[in-house]
């Protein structure tokens, strides 16, 4: 793969493989010198690289006037669909969904859409909204799954997610150890129609957080069956009460925690259960490594030398 532009700050962001194994996609970012000059917007631009074994074909998809982070490349048959987060601010602090759609031909962008974040959304993360309030744009927001309909519907989840490292002892080497701390935080959950327009966007709001040994039982596992979107977490058994009516579920050490379910139906509106509590099942499960098999959800529990596999049929 060779790129006939000199561009030292040129990122590979992702690699995908056709469905019948032809072609390569990489898709990268390039900060060519060309767009120096460029009053608004991102001074950059993605390209969408398909190889095969004979040949190598490029797609530029421009940010336009706005800011992109990161994009993430889904084939679907003939169809690539490349998603993001995007603002009018910087790469990192994202106010909307943004959708690029192409074929496996690279012929041209078809669709492009900026989806600002709905007023429900930013209602859901910061309460009732204030005429003439500014509110914080999202940050540290990383893709986990994408979902398509029949009728070419697609449903997207990501989760502010943030790793630390500290570092305890004195120097490098013998004596010093490092810990990594894994934060997740809310989930942003979303459905687009074939034309890449937002449907409705919705904000869970969690606070989880995990030295590396631990880090399997935050975060969540998503399945999605007849337009019903379900997400499996620990929380407290307490879920924590905010303003406006809203709720936080909250963090919990490993063995106190309790699995819940949350559903977000076609139209956007969520409910929540509680499926076990530690009371009456003591084993912890592993809810960030779910395994979806047709309509059926496992999760592996450990507790000391105790294991359990739970399954669980929606």
């Amino acid at each position: 793969l060779t790129r006939e532009q000199k561009d030292e700050k040129y990122i590979f962001q992702n690699i995908q493989v056709a469905s019948d194994g032809s072609s390569l996609y990489f898709l990268g970012k390039s900060y060519d010198e060309s767009l120096r000059k460029k009053e608004t917007g991102g001074k950059y631009f993605f390209e969408l690289i398909q190889v095969t074994a004979s040949d190598q074909k490029v797609l530029k998809i421009d940010p336009e006037s706005h800011f992109i982070g990161y994009l993430k490349p889904i084939i679907r048959g003939q169809e690539i669909y490349c998603l993001g987060f995007f603002s009018d601010l910087n790469d990192s602090n994202y106010t909307g969904i943004c959708y690029f759609k192409t074929n496996t031909g690279l012929n041209s962008v078809e669709k492009t859409k900026f989806n600002p974040f709905s007023r429900r959304l930013i209602s859901d993360k910061y309460g009732a909204l204030k005429e003439g309030k500014k509110y914080k744009a999202l940050t540290n927001l990383v893709f986990r799954n994408v979902f398509f309909t029949e009728n070419q519907d697609l449903y997207l989840s990501a989760e502010e997610e943030e790793i630390t490292t500290s570092s305890s002892g004195v120097g490098v080497g013998v004596g010093s150890k490092t810990k990594l701390t894994y934060d997740y935080d809310d989930i942003i959950s979303a459905k687009l129609n074939a034309d890449g327009e937002v449907l409705w966007d919705r904000c869970i709001n969690k606070n989880q957080h995990r030295s590396d040994e631990d880090n399997f039982y935050i975060s969540y596992t998503s399945v999605l069956k007849n337009d019903v979107v379900y997400f499996f977490i620990n929380a407290d058994e307490k879920i924590k009460s905010l303003n406006d009516g809203r709720i936080e579920f909250g963090q919990v050490s490993k063995d106190k925690s309790n699995l819940n379910v949350l559903r977000i139906d076609a139209s956007g509106d969520f409910e929540h259960q509680e499926i076990l509590n530690n009371t009456s099942n003591p084993i912890p499960f592993m809810v960030s490594k779910g395994i979806v098999i047709d309509n059926t959800v496992y999760f592996l529990g450990r507790k000391g030398k105790e294991k359990q596999l739970l399954k669980v049929t929606l």
